[in-house]
């Protein structure tokens, strides 16, 4: 699966052999009709239909250039290696989709890894570490939010036993979740806080440690994001157990600034 980075590349999709002595990847067609120039394919799973053995393929696409989350959902035709869109899925509940893992033709679960889909209020989101981010169930009879309070939802998948498996980056929980950052949207909140980040900053100074220089920066960014957009009534949002099975990958600010993040 090959995302586009470009400005006129689009996405691809592969298939590889494993059990071939000389696995090499064969790129898939895409049946016709299907916009191909704004495909941004990110997380991936399959289903395969347990009477008839057809093989969906659920795709993770967000959309070029404005990066929105579709989930497209594919017919595998292994004869000549292509694949036959069927559906285009949307919601409100999707959106910032990280990635998916299906359980039925039609029903799959989903991690969205944001909050916010502004990207000035998703940097916030990130540098503060809120637990805002949740799994969603999808079906064509109901879409809900099956577990929240999660840094950064990523990956997940079904374990053999039919468990769902989740990982999720992890920061300290603080009460920073009432933050009622939506305030930033307004553009003279937004020049204040820039401002008042800016001056707070002004003598941050440099450190031989790089997680010192983290937590000064993230206390300082929190002091005046509470100073400028004040606190609001979130209610507390907890950790979840899907299916019986959560497994949470936790790693340390130091490995994050080393840059071996693991995803």
């Amino acid at each position: 699966m090959m995302p586009n980075y470009g400005s006129d590349a689009p996405g691809n999709l592969y298939v590889m052999n494993l059990e071939e002595d000389t696995p090499t990847l064969s790129k898939l067609k895409i049946s016709q009709g299907f916009d191909l120039i704004s495909f941004n394919p990110h997380g991936i799973s399959t289903y395969i239909d347990k009477e008839d053995h057809t093989v969906y393929v659920f795709v993770v696409n967000h959309l070029h250039p404005h990066f929105t989350s579709h989930v497209e959902i594919f017919k595998f035709v292994e004869e000549d290696k292509s694949l036959t869109h069927l559906k285009t899925i949307t919601h409100e509940l999707l959106t910032n989709v990280n990635d998916i893992v299906a359980v039925g033709p039609e029903r799959f679960y989903a991690t969205n890894d944001h909050y916010f889909t502004d990207q000035s209020l998703r940097f916030l989101e990130k540098v503060l570490g809120l637990a805002w981010c949740n799994v969603v169930y999808y079906s064509p009879e109901e879409v809900k939010v099956v577990g929240n309070g999660l840094h950064f939802a990523n990956g997940i998948n079904l374990s053999p036993d039919s468990k769902i498996q989740l990982r999720s980056s992890s920061f300290p929980p603080t009460r920073k979740k009432s933050l009622d950052l939506a305030r930033l949207q307004d553009q003279a909140v937004s020049n204040e806080f820039a401002r008042s980040l800016c001056e707070e900053l002004s003598d941050f100074g440099m450190t031989a440690d790089p997680n010192v220089m983290w937590e000064t920066f993230h206390n300082k960014t929190l002091t005046v994001a509470k100073g400028c957009v004040g606190v609001t009534g979130v209610p507390r949002r907890r950790c979840f157990n899907l299916q019986g099975s959560l497994d949470i990958i936790k790693r340390s600010c130091s490995t994050r600034l080393s840059g071996n993040s693991g995803l």
